[in-house]
């Protein structure tokens, strides 16, 4: 076994703890129906395990004694089954748990509780696979076990894995693309690069927001496989049919379902232009929401209540995020500005113009985006440095580059792609229903293995050798402790016990 793919005793420990917590608030923490969709989600689960087959959209419902708990006032009335839109990856693994579950118990709200621990135990493996990713892009170990670590320490990344729900799966079957991915980059295997595309099939058959991710990587192939130009392009497509299987598979099965009506009462539906698409996005939060529901979006539909009720991180909880994003965006640039301007050769075209599309990218958030309110350009400011940042890699990853940079450049590019796909949906939906709505980080979860090599990795590298770097590694952890600590006591557990969430500190 390599040192890369050597898991040390302090990354078991973390994926323990965090197994641990997750099951803590499965089990005797989080209402039902309080994680996003998650009547939906058992409904799958229930249909597949009870022999009813795969829900079919617009004509599977929930269960009669599901509805009964989730709203009193629709109890004996069908109510549909929104999630069968969704492939039943998820679902179907869940299915056993759900299974035993009901072999335990006979109490219909401890066998849903028991459930949700195969999402726990789906949350632990990802970390412990998002560490070997770190290990394999070039991260040193104390480097890699922060970056886990800080994962576990996301309040949605916890809240998530303690309901019933498809993006802990997605998230675990994307960082497995993102291993393969930088073996595949270190090796020019096509053995790697299969691998990588059976990742990216399985993460398809779990949720609809693998297939940007697969696209962008797949795209990529032809410049890191091995061999003549034809043979690249036989194996790249032989590769995307591989990686795209399962969601052409699912979409043959589940037909066409029709579009959402707009919404009378907001107004008539706008057309998908591109001034129409930037006037959304500077009308609507969408940054914002997206950041703040990255870190914590806690509660949905909760048990007997049938209707939304949440709330997004905030305040001083938020601000430690926020000074964290800006520090490794900062240190991810600098990291990028030495390798492009410190060198023995000059730049070449690519680096150059990647600086000018960085600059461009963040002179047109801030201006373009910009709020009226003093308070939020803060807060602007550091999505659009975050935004910037990601506009490095696109012109300068269709050549290779060594290691590191193949993989933070590919991973930067991965998570480019698949924020610019994100938008694009959800202002599109917004102009054609009269609606905001999906502003959802957790949707972020499947390129999770991205994410980490795109700034973490060369954050850290940024300061190689500084006898105090890992002394602050360890106290950013601490930190996040802390944070994440008093976010669930002060402000998660009162909401939950159906009072206001506590004041700020």
């Amino acid at each position: 076994m390599s040192d890369a793919a050597r898991v040390p005793r302090a990354m078991w420990a973390v994926a323990l703890l965090f197994f641990l917590e997750a099951a803590a608030l499965a089990l005797f923490v989080t209402p039902l129906w309080d994680v996003p969709d998650e009547l939906v989600h058992y409904a799958t689960i229930a249909d597949i395990a009870s022999g009813r087959g795969i829900p079919r959209p617009g004509e599977s419902t929930v269960p009669p004694e599901a509805v009964a708990r989730w709203n009193p006032r629709l109890a004996g009335q069908p109510v549909f089954n929104w999630a069968a839109i969704h492939p039943p990856g998820y679902h179907a693994l869940a299915a056993p748990f759900y299974l035993a579950a009901r072999a335990v118990t006979p109490d219909f709200e401890r066998q849903i509780r028991l459930t949700r621990l195969f999402s726990a135990l789906c949350g632990a493996a990802a970390l412990v696979v998002l560490f070997l990713v770190m290990r394999e892009a070039g991260a040193d170990e104390p480097v890699a076990l922060f970056a886990a670590a800080a994962l576990a320490l996301v309040p949605m990344y916890a809240h998530m894995a303690s309901g019933l729900n498809h993006d802990i799966l997605c998230a675990l079957a994307g960082a497995a693309a993102a291993l393969f991915w930088m073996r595949f980059l270190r090796t020019r295997s096509l053995r790697n690069a299969l691998a990588t595309a059976l990742s990216l099939a399985a993460a398809g058959a779990v949720k609809a927001t693998a297939v940007p991710l697969a696209l962008a990587l797949l795209v990529l192939l032809p410049v890191h496989l091995e061999g003549p130009w034809r043979r690249r392009l036989v194996r790249t497509a032989a590769l995307v049919a591989v990686a795209l299987s399962t969601t052409v598979l699912w979409a043959v099965w589940r037909g066409k379902v029709p579009g959402t009506d707009a919404n009378p009462a907001v107004g008539a539906p706008r057309a998908a232009t591109p001034s129409n698409l930037l006037r959304m996005l500077r009308e609507a939060p969408l940054l914002d929401h997206t950041f703040k529901n990255f870190f914590g979006l806690i509660g949905w539909t909760g048990t007997g209540r049938g209707e939304v009720r949440w709330f997004q991180i905030s305040g001083a909880y938020l601000g430690v995020y926020l000074a964290g994003a800006v520090l490794v965006a900062a240190l991810t640039a600098l990291w990028v500005y030495h390798r492009d301007f410190d060198a023995a050769a000059p730049p070449d075209a690519a680096c150059r113009a990647s600086w000018l599309l960085a600059a461009a990218i963040f002179v047109a958030v801030l201006a373009g985006l910009g709020p009226g309110s003093l308070t939020a350009w803060p807060k602007l400011a550091v999505y659009a440095l975050l935004l910037a940042v990601l506009g490095l890699a696109p012109l300068r990853v269709w050549r290779r580059r060594g290691a590191p940079e193949d993989a933070v450049f590919t991973s930067q590019f991965a998570v480019a792609a698949f924020t610019a796909a994100y938008f694009f949906h959800v202002s599109r939906n917004a102009l054609e229903t009269g609606e905001v709505r999906g502003t959802h980080g957790r949707y972020f979860f499947v390129v999770l293995g991205f994410l980490l090599p795109a700034f973490v990795l060369p954050a850290a590298d940024a300061v190689r050798g500084r006898s105090a770097r890992n002394r602050a590694l360890l106290l950013a952890a601490l930190v996040l402790v802390a944070d994440a600590a008093a976010f669930f006591a002060l402000r998660v557990l009162p909401f939950y016990r159906g009072g206001e969430a506590a004041p700020l500190p």
